[in-house]
């Protein structure tokens, strides 16, 4: 058996990150090798996805996504979140198309993207559109459920086909009050219980990361970011999610208890709860051969020679950090418009 004289962090960096994969079929047997059954399972609630999709991706994405996720966490700073809520970037983008003459159709699905002669026609429950060039945006699930010749060549690709969904759940409240900043876990955590909490990782009752936005609002309001895991956990919230909102926020009050061990959690204002059920973190599938390089290059252009672009985090990294969807954006708008990104 395997003894462990490392930190969880230090095994995943020097045990997975720089181990040879290449003879392994599945995440799960390359772990399970490397670390013992019983180090798979612990690095899998640390930094892997609970349920069994450990055993439908390959080593190589996971190593991958792994690698990234610890230099985002070891490097991650300032944590809290904007002040005007995490939909202040897409007004902000709102504005600025907007602005430059641009037209946002909200709720209006795209159904259908076929190649014409003379360029491309976007079909929507209500719309035809034109476009000399076309850049699609949604993640594989969406994509699946959109017809037409265009996105049947791109579906049909082995590239595509390559690509494992996780999914993922996140879940934010309003309290009266921080009250979360006076807690035991608190001061446990911080070498200085004077600042506030930044980030409180548990995967006890598939929290996961729980962490607080940053400010106050009226009355000193106060907004935390109560849920954020994906895999298994996900799928635990999103089936209770399915029978209501109340029955999570009942269940978030037991794992809140228990996270920050205290018995007196509030109750709070007001609670929003997102699942990502098609997907939400992409990886690669066992069986799968091809690198970062070549998949960033096929997304550029998917189909030879033709005006269409794919932007999504599915299609450049392994992993579903907002940085891979802004290096997306960027390839694409190189490719097709020979444009910078203004930042």
């Amino acid at each position: 058996m395997k003894k462990w004289n490392k930190t969880i962090s230090d095994t995943a960096k020097f045990d997975v990150v720089e181990s040879n994969y290449s003879q392994f079929s599945t995440a799960d047997t390359f772990l399970s090798n490397e670390l013992s059954p019983e180090g798979a399972e612990l690095m899998e609630n640390a930094y892997g996805f609970k349920g069994d999709y450990m055993q439908k991706i390959n080593p190589f994405s996971y190593r991958t996504y792994l690698e990234k996720k610890l230099h985002v966490l070891q490097n991650h700073g300032d944590n809290g979140r904007p002040l005007k809520g995490m939909n202040d970037s897409i007004t902000i983008l709102k504005q600025k198309v907007e602005h430059q003459g641009g037209i946002i159709y909200l709720k209006e699905t795209v159904t259908a993207i076929d190649k014409r002669v003379d360029g491309f026609v976007i079909q929507t429950k209500n719309f035809a559109v034109k476009a000399n060039k076309t850049v699609i945006t949604p993640g594989p699930g969406a994509l699946k459920m959109i017809k037409g010749d265009v996105i049947q060549n791109i579906t049909d690709n082995e590239i595509f086909k390559a690509i494992v969904s996780v999914p993922a759940f996140q879940g934010a409240a309003v309290y009266k009050d921080a009250w979360w900043n006076d807690t035991i876990a608190h001061v446990a955590q911080m070498n200085d219980s004077q600042q506030p909490l930044e980030m409180f990782i548990s995967t006890s009752n598939c929290l996961g990361v729980t962490m607080p936005y940053k400010g106050v609002g009226h009355n000193g309001t106060a907004v935390l970011h109560t849920i954020a895991n994906n895999g298994g956990c996900s799928d635990k919230w999103g089936e209770i999610l399915a029978i209501s909102p109340d029955e999570v926020d009942k269940e978030l009050k037991r794992a809140l208890k228990y996270k920050f061990q205290r018995d007196d959690i509030p109750d709070p204002l007001e609670t929003k709860y997102k699942y990502w059920k098609e997907g939400f973190w992409y990886l690669q599938k066992p069986g799968a051969d091809f690198n970062l390089t070549a998949i960033r290059q096929w997304a550029k252009r998917p189909l030879t020679g033709q005006d269409v672009f794919l932007v999504n985090r599915a299609f450049y990294n392994f992993g579903g950090y907002l940085d891979d969807d802004i290096l997306s954006t960027k390839e694409a708008l190189d490719e097709g418009w020979k444009l910078p990104l203004p930042f």
